[in-house]
């Protein structure tokens, strides 16, 4: 019985503990909440994920564009030169 604590020493303990779950109370969140938050932040990293795609498919829809202007440009040039030299030149 000496190790047993005093009623008064239960009495503090107990009211610590209850002071500690008030101050836990605020940090905790109920599972509904969570799961709510969980699908939320899956639903933006979708989001994102199809806009990162979007992004990367217009990069390469420009890439072509460019690369077609590029060799629309050249193909020009070199029929233009072709039939000059063809039809005797510019003299």
């Amino acid at each position: 019985m000496a190790d047993d604590p005093s009623l008064g020493e239960v009495v503090r303990l107990v009211g610590d503990l209850k002071l500690d779950l008030r101050g836990l109370r605020g940090e905790l969140v109920r599972r509904d909440v969570y799961e709510a938050h969980l699908a939320a932040n899956d639903l933006r990293l979708k989001a994102i994920e199809n806009d990162l795609q979007r992004a990367a498919d217009e990069r390469s829809a420009t890439r072509r564009l460019v690369i077609g202007a590029v060799l629309m440009a050249a193909g020009s040039a070199a029929t233009q030169v072709i039939a000059a030299v063809v039809t005797g030149g510019g003299a």
